[in-house]
């Protein structure tokens, strides 16, 4: 099966989501654990981006996983000490994630990722 033509895309944006989340983690994390997290958040998605490219399964389902938990980050703007800059960032990275749930869970997709793995 052909690789779908929204994965070099997609794989850029995954990079892209990645280096926002460290961003947001540096800049508005207030204590050790959970920048720790962050980190580890963000090393995990740095290696599904070689196994999302490869087209396998468990890359697409730790993407899915990782744009869970960039929604999960506009819980931050409204903190009292997000910046502007902060604020578009976290609201940018949460549409991209919006845009990766929608689009790994369509069929030709899915599909594409259980035969290439």
């Amino acid at each position: 099966m052909q690789r779908p033509r929204g994965i070099v895309v997609t794989t850029w944006l995954v990079g892209l989501m990645n280096l926002l989340g460290i961003f947001i983690v540096v800049w508005l994390v207030p204590d050790d654990q959970e920048l720790a997290a962050g980190v580890v958040v963000a090393a995990l998605g740095i290696g599904a981006v070689l196994c999302y490219w490869k087209g396998m399964d468990w890359g697409r389902w730790i993407v899915l996983l990782e744009a869970l938990l960039c929604v999960w980050n506009v819980k931050y703007v409204g903190r009292d000490d997000a910046t502007p800059t902060d604020i578009s960032l976290m609201i940018v990275e949460s549409l991209l994630a919006i845009f990766f749930l929608i689009y790994l869970n369509r069929k030709p997709v899915r599909a594409w990722f259980e035969s290439a793995s």
